[in-house]
């Protein structure tokens, strides 16, 4: 019996916890228009300040996010390859937003009928994965090969 109840607070902790994501979830968009907007206004105030990472400038190596900003611009403007070839870990982000806010949505007009996608810790660790072999394999690229990202 202590199981089943041990169980039932788990479930419940979990549907708790994902509500409240799809709930911040709903404010990303908003988030997201108004970082590109002080984005696109600094770009224009001071051209050229984000050409350079000044990860690579001061250490000579790809940081752990070179290439987001790239990668964002490519997904927008439909191409999602290049994107994936700048920085997988944002099209990994926004697909996974994509899916779970979708099933959510699907969950809430359903009634519960149809469950949402459920959080699982695992997806961001593959996330950070993701981030470790993308630092990885761009930098063997840049000093083993002479390729770059631009």
């Amino acid at each position: 019996m202590m199981k089943e109840q041990m169980a039932k607070e788990r479930i419940a902790e979990g549907q708790c916890l994902e509500r409240q994501l799809f709930i911040a979830g709903l404010f990303v968009p908003i988030a997201g228009l108004v970082l590109w907007r002080i984005y696109s206004l600094v770009s224009l105030w001071i051209p050229g300040i984000f050409d350079v990472c000044l990860w690579d400038k001061w250490f000579g190596i790809y940081c752990l996010g070179c290439g987001g900003t790239r990668a964002l611009i490519s997904f927008f403007t439909g191409h999602p390859l290049l994107s994936l070839w700048y920085h997988p870990m944002v099209f990994y982000g926004i697909v996974m937003y994509l899916v779970f806010m979708g099933s959510h949505a699907v969950s809430l007009l359903s009634g519960g009928r149809i469950r949402g996608l459920a959080f699982r810790a695992w997806y961001l660790y593959g996330a950070i994965v993701l981030m470790v072999l993308n630092f990885i394999l761009k930098n063997i690229l840049r000093y083993g090969f002479g390729i770059t990202m631009k």
